[in-house]
Order: C-alpha cells, then structure tokens, then sequence
C-alpha cells in the first residue's frame, strides 16, 4: 500500500508550487458545483501564490506538501490562532483520492497541533456531520 510524505513549506518557491497545485486541484473537482469564475475568484483570493504568500506573512499560516512518491499530490493550509489550530484547507489530486491519504493528512495535522501545544483544531466545512461521522469523530455543533 502506497503512502504519502508531508512536508512543511519552506520558502516561496515551495508555496508557488502549492499554488500552481492549488489552482489545478480547484479547477479539477469543483465546476459542476461552482462556477468557473467562482473557481477562479477563490483560487485569486484565497489559493493563489500572492494570498498564501500573505497568509504566511500577516495571518499566521503555514502549509505543508503531501507527496506521494516524488509526485506532489495535496497540501495542509493551517493557521496558528490563540487556542486553536485552524485547518483552514486539506486538497488532494483526484488521482490521488480514494487511497485514505486524507487519514493520513489528519493524523499528521494532530500532530501538528500537538507540535504547538494545542488541544483543539477547528474547521469549518459545510457538512460536518457527516464528515465528523466518517472521521469516528464527536461533533459539538
């Protein structure tokens, strides 16, 4: 069974490769659910090199690389808030879906959380009943 490398970004050139993966995955999963124009205002505002260049700098983000192999097939946007770390985004390739590499996400954003002394991730999703079922999870909501 394959598994997946997750690494802390670095420097700029490995956010520019989150965002050129950011913009692919967006632009794979969502039309149907959202329009293109609405695809590519949130990739501008909140996927892009510029925003996540930004988010790292004033807003206390950090994002890691989910590799499979040498192929780079997700990222874990995550932010640092005063009693919490905010999973604010986990993207995979769909090839790369369907492989419980997301299990594998979660558990290394625990410890994530874990590494800067947290006890809560928060998210928000628009089905988190659903999700917190899948997930084996207790939901107060």
């Amino acid at each position: 069974m394959k598994s997946i490398n997750i690494v802390e970004c670095k420097n700029e050139d490995d956010l520019k490769e989150v965002a050129i993966l950011a913009e692919k995955i967006w632009h794979e999963f969502f039309p149907g659910i959202i329009s293109e124009a609405q695809i590519d205002y949130m990739v501008e505002q909140f996927q892009s090199f510029d925003a996540m260049q930004d988010q790292v700098k004033h807003q206390q983000y950090h994002y890691h690389k989910v590799y499979e192999g040498d192929e780079l097939v997700g990222y874990i946007g995550l932010q640092n808030q005063p009693d919490r770390l905010f999973l604010s985004k986990l993207y995979l390739k769909d090839s790369a879906r369907g492989k419980h590499y997301a299990s594998e996400m979660f558990e290394y954003v625990k410890k994530q959380a874990e590494k800067y002394c947290y006890s809560a991730i928060y998210m928000q999703f628009k089905n988190t009943l659903d999700f917190s079922h899948e997930m084996n999870w207790i939901c107060k909501c």
